[in-house]
Protein backbone atom coordinates (compact mmCIF):
# COMPACT_ATOMS: atom_id res chain seq x y z
CA UNK A 1 0.00 0.00 0.00
CA UNK A 2 1.23 3.43 -1.04
CA UNK A 3 1.93 6.34 1.60
CA UNK A 4 -0.98 8.17 0.36
CA UNK A 5 -3.15 4.93 0.62
CA UNK A 6 -2.19 4.56 3.93
CA UNK A 7 -3.01 8.41 4.77
CA UNK A 8 -6.21 8.67 2.75
CA UNK A 9 -7.35 5.07 5.34
CA UNK A 10 -6.20 6.93 8.61
CA UNK A 11 -7.87 10.24 7.75
CA UNK A 12 -11.00 9.02 6.56
CA UNK A 13 -10.51 11.27 3.32
CA UNK A 14 -11.11 9.99 -0.39
CA UNK A 15 -11.72 13.24 -1.96
CA UNK A 16 -10.42 13.82 -5.18
CA UNK A 17 -9.11 16.51 -6.18
CA UNK A 18 -11.08 19.42 -6.95
CA UNK A 19 -11.96 19.52 -10.76
CA UNK A 20 -10.54 22.73 -12.81
CA UNK A 21 -12.74 23.86 -15.41
CA UNK A 22 -11.29 24.83 -18.29
CA UNK A 23 -10.77 28.67 -18.83
CA UNK A 24 -13.21 30.83 -20.32
CA UNK A 25 -12.79 31.62 -24.02
CA UNK A 26 -10.82 34.70 -24.42
CA UNK A 27 -11.20 37.33 -27.82
CA UNK A 28 -7.60 37.99 -29.15
CA UNK A 29 -9.05 40.31 -31.34
CA UNK A 30 -11.18 43.46 -29.40
CA UNK A 31 -12.67 44.65 -32.13
CA UNK A 32 -14.19 41.60 -33.68
CA UNK A 33 -16.02 41.54 -30.13
CA UNK A 34 -17.33 44.86 -31.15
CA UNK A 35 -18.18 44.70 -34.28
CA UNK A 36 -20.32 41.59 -33.61
CA UNK A 37 -22.03 43.57 -30.72
CA UNK A 38 -22.65 46.48 -33.34
CA UNK A 39 -24.26 43.81 -36.34
CA UNK A 40 -26.28 42.42 -33.54
CA UNK A 41 -27.97 45.38 -32.95
CA UNK A 42 -28.41 46.55 -35.67
CA UNK A 43 -25.41 49.10 -36.18
CA UNK A 44 -24.53 48.85 -39.19
CA UNK A 45 -23.29 52.94 -39.76
CA UNK A 46 -21.67 52.58 -36.61
CA UNK A 47 -19.80 49.40 -38.48
CA UNK A 48 -18.59 51.23 -41.03
CA UNK A 49 -17.79 54.16 -39.05
CA UNK A 50 -15.63 52.22 -36.31
CA UNK A 51 -13.78 49.93 -38.96
CA UNK A 52 -12.43 53.12 -40.89
CA UNK A 53 -11.67 54.35 -37.56
CA UNK A 54 -9.87 51.34 -36.73
CA UNK A 55 -7.74 51.74 -40.29
CA UNK A 56 -6.33 55.14 -38.95
CA UNK A 57 -5.48 54.29 -35.17
CA UNK A 58 -2.93 56.06 -33.70
CA UNK A 59 -0.32 54.56 -31.37
CA UNK A 60 -1.24 56.82 -28.64
CA UNK A 61 -4.94 55.90 -29.30
CA UNK A 62 -3.83 51.79 -29.27
CA UNK A 63 -2.04 52.69 -25.86
CA UNK A 64 -5.10 53.92 -24.13
CA UNK A 65 -7.09 50.83 -25.58
CA UNK A 66 -6.58 48.46 -22.27
CA UNK A 67 -7.60 50.94 -19.76
CA UNK A 68 -10.37 51.93 -21.70
CA UNK A 69 -11.29 48.43 -22.14
CA UNK A 70 -11.33 47.93 -19.04
CA UNK A 71 -13.29 50.39 -17.82
CA UNK A 72 -16.01 49.51 -20.58
CA UNK A 73 -16.29 46.17 -19.10
CA UNK A 74 -16.86 47.46 -15.60
CA UNK A 75 -19.71 50.01 -17.07
CA UNK A 76 -21.43 46.94 -18.63
CA UNK A 77 -21.12 44.50 -15.90
CA UNK A 78 -22.84 47.52 -13.78
CA UNK A 79 -25.29 48.24 -16.16
CA UNK A 80 -26.63 44.25 -16.29
CA UNK A 81 -26.53 43.47 -12.48
CA UNK A 82 -28.88 47.25 -12.28
CA UNK A 83 -30.65 45.70 -14.93
CA UNK A 84 -30.95 42.15 -13.27
CA UNK A 85 -31.63 43.34 -10.30
CA UNK A 86 -34.85 45.57 -11.18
Amino acid sequence: MSKQQQQQQTSGSTSKPAAVSPPAPRRTRWHAALLEFFNAVGLHETVRGFEADLLVLSRAQHSRLVPALEKLEDDVRLYLLACANG
